[in-house]
C-alpha cells in the first residue's frame, strides 16, 4: 500500500522517508501550513473538534502519534477513514519537536477532525492537545460484535418462507490490530508509528470489505443505511 502526502499520493520513496523536521512542523492543511494558528486559537479549535469528533461528527482521520525518537522529535502519521476513499489511506507524515514554541499549535492542527492513537508514551504537549483517544481493543471488539449482528440478520432473512437457499455473505474476519513492520529509512521513531498506521490501514480495509458485503443486500441496507459508513471507533475514557 502506498502512503499519501498531505494532499497527493506519495511515492514509494516518500513512504519510507517521512517529512523532514521542517515539514514536520507544518500543519496538515495548506492554509494552516503557511499561517499557523496562535496557541489560543489552536486550543479553542482543537477543543471544538474533539467535542465534535467524540459526539455528532465522526472523525475522518486517525492521527497515530509516537514517543520521541533519538532526535527528540515525535512522529505523526495520518490514516484516512472516509468510506468513499480508494487506494492507500496513509496521508501524511510529520516530525514535530515537542519542545518547539509552536508544537501545541502544530499538533492542534494535525489533530483537527481526527481521533488520536498513541503508539508509545504521550509526551506532555500531546497530552495537553485535545482530541478523542482511540481505544483500539474496544474498537476491534465492537467490530466483531457488529459482524455477529449482521450474521444474525442474515439468519433471520434466511428463516423467512422461500429464503432458505439464500447465500450468506462472506464477511471478513476482524483481526487484532498489530504493527506491520518493514524496512524503514529515516527517523526510527517514525518507522514505529508507520508500522501502527499500516496496521490501522488493514483494519480500514477489513471494514470496507464488510461494508461492501452489507451494501450489496437490501435486507442489510435497511437497518444500517445504504451509504458506506466510516470505521466506527470506540474511545478511551478521559
Amino acid at each position: 500500500m502506498s502512503e499519501d502526502s498531505a494532499t497527493e499520493p506519495a511515492t514509494a520513496t516518500d513512504a519510507t522517508e517521512p517529512a523532514t523536521a521542517t515539514a514536520a512542523t507544518e500543519p496538515a492543511t495548506a492554509t494552516a501550513a503557511t499561517e499557523p494558528a496562535t496557541a489560543t486559537d489552536a486550543a479553542g479549535a482543537a477543543a471544538t473538534d474533539a467535542a465534535e469528533a467524540a459526539g455528532a461528527t465522526a472523525p475522518t482521520t486517525i492521527a497515530v502519534v509516537g514517543a520521541p525518537g533519538e532526535s527528540g522529535e515525535i512522529a505523526v502519521w495520518h490514516v484516512q477513514l472516509e468510506p468513499q476513499l480508494t487506494g492507500g489511506r496513509l496521508s501524511g507524515a510529520w516530525l514535530v519537536d515537542p519542545a518547539a514554541d509552536d508544537a501545541g499549535a502544530t499538533l492542534a492542527n494535525l489533530f483537527a477532525g481526527a481521533a488520536v492513537l498513541a503508539a508509545g508514551e504521550e509526551v506532555d504537549v500531546v497530552k495537553r492537545t485535545p482530541a478523542p483517544r482511540v481505544d483500539l481493543a474496544a474498537t476491534v471488539k465492537a467490530l466483531r460484535g457488529h459482524v455477529k449482528e449482521l450474521k444474525a440478520r442474515v439468519a433471520e432473512e434466511k428463516a423467512k418462507p422461500g429464503k432458505d437457499k439464500l447465500v450468506s455473505p462472506r464477511f471478513p474476519t476482524v483481526a487484532d490490530v498489530e504493527p506491520i513492520e518493514f524496512g524503514h529509512v529515516g527517523e526510527a521513531a517514525a518507522g514505529r508509528v508507520l508500522a501502527w498506521a499500516r496496521g490501522l490501514e488493514e483494519l480500514t480495509a477489513t471494514w470496507s470489505e464488510l461494508e461492501s458485503q452489507r451494501r450489496r443486500r437490501d435486507y442489510l441496507r435497511e437497518p444500517w443505511g445504504a451509504e458506506s459508513r466510516p470505521v466506527p471507533l470506540e474511545y478511551a475514557a478521559d
